[in-house]
């Protein structure tokens, strides 16, 4: 009878001891996973981080390739005239680089002032 009670004692010490290892493994695979899921987080947000230069980058570009091209098309039309022999920039001229400077050059599409008679 001791025997049995004995064997009954080590069974439960035995279930016991397996319930409690398999549970401390589930709290061990939770810490992992918890882990492992900032881990993901923590590399998406550096990702993120790392990649948001070089969109603002190409952003730049093409905000300054479209006013690259009005500057040019303003420049090209003002050189034409033949104030520029004597004088080194017209009212016209002075208005045209300072819109620019502001970055307020006009639409290449719309159609310039007329351009006056030479003197």
């Amino acid at each position: 009878m001791i025997y049995t009670h004995v064997a009954a004692v080590l069974l439960g010490l035995a279930l016991g001891g397996t319930g409690a290892w398999q549970v401390q493994s589930w709290r061990a695979d939770r810490a992992e996973l918890k882990r492992v899921e900032q881990a993901k987080s923590d590399f998406l947000r550096r990702e993120k981080a790392a990649y948001a230069p070089s969109v603002a980058h190409e952003q730049f570009k093409e905000k300054e390739r479209v006013a690259y091209v009005t500057i040019i098309e303003t420049v090209e039309r003002l050189v034409e005239r033949p104030v520029y022999r004597n004088i080194c920039l017209d009212a016209d001229g002075v208005r045209a680089y300072n819109a620019a400077a502001r970055g307020a050059a006009g639409d290449p599409g719309e159609p310039g002032p007329a351009v006056r008679a030479p003197d």
